[in-house]
């Protein structure tokens, strides 16, 4: 971006955020600000959102900017957010992801986060969602996150899908402890699992592996022997040998060794 244009655009970023008290005004006068400034393009056969392709120093620029307000008014950043999102333009979305993340981990932050993660069909905003958007709901509330998590395992389809994912994003923080609770949510899942959600179980799973190896194994041993006759016996195998090589050694070794285990 050319110096004289980045000069106008801290200028014009300036007086946005003096509306910070203001979410639909100051969301508008943003929107405003990287319509005016970006180089919006259309690019035929993909699914994305729409996007104002503002250059990176100038995204750059505006979210640290952004951070900075916000950090001085926390309590502004879920109603910016939440006015932010209904402009359907990616980088405003990605905004409005990050923002959740500085919001106070409060209910209403995280019954946004999960409407938000139903709705988002782009996978860069929904990866957003779930490393940004969860920042302070996964280490101030992990236990209240892991509660609605758990709720949604129970719910085949989509929403166990975003559960699996939801999940993988709280078992990556150090903040939450609860594995046992956590292996007992996951039991009845596994067993009830669709070929539509063997990716994000598996995904998940790998995490687990990664963070608590020792106990991760003996769990899926348990869950196949359950499972291992019945008709998801091939889902469960599959996603079994994704995990598989997150284990530590011994612990495959003795993977390959089971009598019980065939595939």
């Amino acid at each position: 971006m050319p110096a004289i244009r980045l000069t106008e655009f801290r200028r014009d970023l300036g007086a946005a955020l003096v509306h910070l008290d203001a979410p639909d005004r100051c969301a508008r006068a943003l929107s405003a600000l990287m319509a005016r400034h970006g180089t919006p393009l259309y690019r035929s056969g993909q699914r994305v959102l729409p996007a104002y392709h503002l250059p990176p120093a100038a995204l750059n620029l505006l979210w640290q900017s952004l951070r900075q307000a916000v950090a001085r008014h926390p309590k502004a950043a879920l109603p910016l957010a939440q006015a932010l999102w209904q402009d359907p333009h990616l980088e405003a979305r990605h905004l409005a992801a990050r923002l959740l993340g500085l919001a106070p981990p409060e209910e209403a932050t995280q019954a946004q986060f999960w409407a938000w993660l139903a709705e988002a069909q782009d996978p860069d905003l929904r990866q957003a969602l779930l490393t940004q958007g969860t920042s302070r709901l996964v280490q101030e509330t992990p236990e209240a996150f892991f509660a609605q998590a758990a709720q949604r395992l129970s719910q085949p389809g989509p929403a166990r899908r975003l559960a699996f994912q939801a999940l993988t994003a709280l078992v990556a923080s150090p903040a939450f402890e609860n594995g046992p609770a956590l292996y007992g949510a996951l039991r009845q899942a596994l067993l009830h699992l669709t070929s539509e959600e063997r990716p994000e179980a598996a995904q998940l799973l790998q995490t687990l592996a990664q963070r608590w190896p020792q106990e991760t194994s003996p769990f899926l041993w348990r869950v196949w022997n359950e499972g291992a006759d019945g008709e998801r016996a091939p889902l469960l195998a599959w996603v079994i040998r994704r995990v598989l090589p997150h284990l530590p050694p011994e612990s495959r070794r003795q993977w390959q060794q089971r009598p019980g285990w065939t595939f």
